[in-house]
């Protein structure tokens, strides 16, 4: 009897080592996978806080970017009135110009008939002397 209750023990004994040794591996294999799942944590909290600062950063960006294209489109507005303004006074330039050049026209005419005019009047003025 001495004998089975030794092999009772010695194959609980062995059942207990062969349940404490899985017990152990299942732990140490938790605990990497506790492990990993925490650098996981740490690599995803670090690349979170990068992306967070890169959104930051282009939201600046961003804002720098719409004041330039507000800016820009007031020095456009400015110029687009100064080229209006421009082509007004060109048109009025023309119009002054044809003005001028009917008058100088009017003026060269006026003077060629009046050149006209004296010489008509020469010819048909006696000259002093001749008979």
């Amino acid at each position: 009897m001495k004998d089975i209750l030794f092999i009772i023990t010695l194959v609980i004994a062995i059942g207990a080592s062969v349940v404490l040794v899985r017990n152990h591996q299942e732990k140490s294999k938790m605990e990497k996978n506790l492990q990993q799942e925490r650098y996981s944590r740490l690599v995803a909290e670090e690349n979170f806080e990068k992306n967070e600062s890169k959104i930051k950063q282009l939201d600046l960006d961003l804002k720098l970017s719409e004041e330039k294209i507000v800016k820009i489109q007031r020095i456009l507005d400015e110029e687009k009135n100064v080229n209006e303004e421009l082509k007004v006074q060109y048109e009025k330039l023309i119009s002054a110009k044809a003005e001028l050049e009917d008058k100088l026209k009017e003026a060269i005419e006026t003077k060629q008939t009046a050149q006209g005019q004296q010489k008509v009047v020469e010819e048909n003025v006696p000259v002093a002397g001749t008979p």
